[in-house]
Formats: C-alpha cells, structure tokens, sequence
C-alpha cells in the first residue's frame, strides 16, 4: 500500500491543478491575451491601478491624461465659484437628511444616495497618486472619471477640473483619452478638485474630490507633512 502513496499524492496533486485551470480558465484567458498583446508591443508587463480594467499601468495614465503644471495665483484670477458653478443649479438637499434614529432614516438616505448616483449618472471621481520626481512636489496626481455599474463615460461630452489658486484659478477641460477622461498634474500638498461633468444629453453634474496623501506610508515617504 505504501508502494501507491506516491502516485495518489502526484494524482491528487494533478486533480487539484485541473480543478483551479478549469475554475479560472476566463481570467487567465485574460492574464494570457494581455501579456500576449503586451509582449507583441514591445512593453513590459506589470501589475498596476486601473481606471478601466486589471492590468491598466500607472505608466499609462501618464502618458494618456493630459498634464498642467502648478503655478502661482495672480490678483486678477477668477474666483473659483464664478467659473465653475453652473447657472441656476439647485442645492444639493443633504441638509434634509434625517438623524440616524429617525424611524424613516434608511429609506430617506437611500434615495438621497440613489439621487447623487443617477444625477452624476453613476460616474464618479477619483485619483491615483504616485511619488513625484518633480523639484518642490511631492506626489504625481492621476485625476479621472470613473463609471460604475451601469454607467458609461460615453455618456460623457467633456469633463472641467478646478484645483484653486495653486493652478492658476484655471479650468482644465478633458475630453475622452483613450477610454481616459481627465488630466495629471504635481503637487506638494493635498488640494480640493472640484469638476463638472458635462453630458452628450445636456445635463450636467458637479462633483468635488479631496485629493489626499493618505497613502503617502505605502511609498515609504515617512512623514504626511508638506515639506
């Protein structure tokens, strides 16, 4: 009996193996096709964040956003409000949101978050940030929209980004990039984005990001203070 503990092992060992091939043959159809694609392009393959799908390089936001550099503000720029904020725009009703032990809370919440959803039609903002090698900047920021569930940034005519003072007071309009809709910039300290996205319909949403250095630890920058 001994004499088959070998070839059981080896048996079971191969069994295993068939069962993880046959039970992720799609994604590593994918893996395959992408490092295929990639090989074939004469780039590199690497793991990175991803605006679009898995295997989306942080190299590749760089190259695709388009760039604006920080400057200093001038006494005559724009104030923010009056560039961005589109005319005749009804306030958001968060201020009638009832307290948590409010017998109707949930549902009132739960149409006020489904409203912010179909009102940005499930687009929303977020940004990647990545050590600058840039003199007096800290991070490189990746700004960009990003479209959940039944949303499609095809519904999307053009994107206007708001950074303050630091930038100029200036509105930076994005279009579709390669399936990329936003711009990349450098930073030495956190910074509000504010942007409006403006649709293929008419309507428009206004959306606001905090662009942070919360995950400055993960680079092994040490401090969180601006330098």
């Amino acid at each position: 009996m001994d004499a088959y503990v070998p070839l059981l092992q080896t048996l079971a060992w191969v069994l295993l193996i068939a069962c993880v091939v046959v039970a992720f043959r799609k994604p590593l159809k994918e893996l395959a096709d992408v490092i295929v694609k990639r090989v074939k392009a004469g780039a590199g393959v690497e793991a990175g964040v991803s605006p679009t799908g898995p295997y989306f390089k942080l190299n590749e936001l760089r190259e695709k956003l388009p760039r604006y550099e920080p400057e200093a503000a001038t006494e005559a720029a724009v104030a923010p409000a009056g560039v961005v904020a589109p005319a005749g725009a009804e306030p958001l009703a968060g201020d009638d949101l009832p307290e948590p032990v409010s017998p109707s809370a949930r549902e009132v919440w739960e149409r006020y978050r489904d409203q912010l959803k179909e009102r940005s039609h499930r687009i929303h903002l977020v940004h990647v940030i990545s050590p600058s090698t840039r003199p007096g900047q800290r991070f490189d920021l990746f700004i960009y929209l990003k479209a959940a569930m039944k949303g499609d940034l095809a519904d999307v005519k053009q994107a206007q980004f708001f950074l303050g003072r630091h930038w100029g007071n200036k509105v930076f309009a994005s279009s579709n990039q390669d399936g990329l809709i936003g711009f990349s910039t450098s930073a030495w300290g956190s910074t509000l984005c504010v942007c409006r996205i403006v649709f293929k319909d008419g309507s428009h949403a206004v959306l606001s990001r905090y662009l942070d250095f919360e995950m400055a630890p993960v680079f092994d920058t040490g401090t969180l203070a601006a330098p």
